[in-house]
């Protein structure tokens, strides 16, 4: 079993509060399946609610198994287009007698809703689930990344000179940006979320999370000019004069002490 189907069984039974259960397909009437079509498809069969399906994962990768205008046509994850999906599904539902379900680990939204206008059943473990014959369709919600400011935040740019002029951060995961910098946590999450956004780092690791750098000083620096801020706020004159002493000077009355 591998590791799609081992996922979508978790996914199911964790939303739906069910046991699942899901056998490679063994079947002889697959013999009468084009070989074609098996060598681009595993089939297992899954029962949900008391109800049967075919359970249909792809074999090795959209490069592996789509070729020539096929590859050409479908720039998602699939590697077949969503007509042909829908025609195979009809060919292995006529042979099996039990509706498809289609799983793969990530889907485009276009394609997504490709599928559903086509009324393919799918499911993208962690993510979304469409079983029009269960009159199921669940979608993970607040995944949208959020639009990133055109300046980056003061403590964010604090973060990213640092990595570039002081001490590197690859590899130091959030409690310890946290406790290295005294920031909170949340600010060091969105400072890794843009970051990762703007493609200047990527967020990697699953529950302990840290940054990955993969550009080089130079180029992080020339990618973030656009966005980088000034830590002058604001830029005045002053006329008068003041019997403190110890002021630096600067402008015209330091030019003297310059030239010494």
């Amino acid at each position: 079993m591998n590791s799609q189907v081992i996922s979508t069984q978790n996914y199911l039974n964790s939303n739906l509060g069910i046991s699942s259960s899901i056998e490679y397909l063994r079947d002889v009437r697959l013999n009468e399946l084009p070989l074609a079509l098996l060598s681009i498809y595993e089939l297992y069969e899954i029962s949900i609610l008391d109800r049967k399906f075919i359970l249909v994962t792809f074999k090795g990768s959209a490069n592996e198994v789509a070729t020539g205008n096929e590859m050409n046509s479908v720039p998602s994850a699939l590697p077949v287009t969503v007509d042909q999906l829908s025609k195979h599904f009809e060919m292995i539902n006529k042979v099996m007698g039990l509706p498809c379900i289609m799983v793969s680990d990530s889907l485009e939204a276009y394609v997504r809703q490709r599928l559903i206008e086509k009324k393919i059943p799918f499911i993208v473990p962690g993510k979304q689930m469409y079983l029009p014959h269960l009159m199921i369709e669940l979608r993970e919600f607040g995944t949208r990344p959020q639009p990133q400011p055109t300046t980056i935040a003061p403590a964010t740019q604090m973060l990213f000179l640092y990595h570039l002029q002081k001490e590197s951060l690859e590899g130091m995961n959030f409690k310890g940006l946290a406790d290295k910098f005294h920031l909170d946590g949340m600010t060091i999450t969105r400072a890794a979320q843009y970051f990762n956004n703007t493609g200047l780092a990527k967020i990697e690791g699953t529950k302990d999370k840290y940054l990955r750098f993969y550009d080089s000083k130079q180029s992080l620096w020339e990618k973030a000019l656009p966005y980088l801020i000034s830590p002058v706020k604001h830029v005045g004159f002053f006329s008068g004069w003041t019997v403190k002493d110890g002021l630096r000077k600067t402008n015209i009355s330091a030019q003297p002490i310059i030239h010494r």
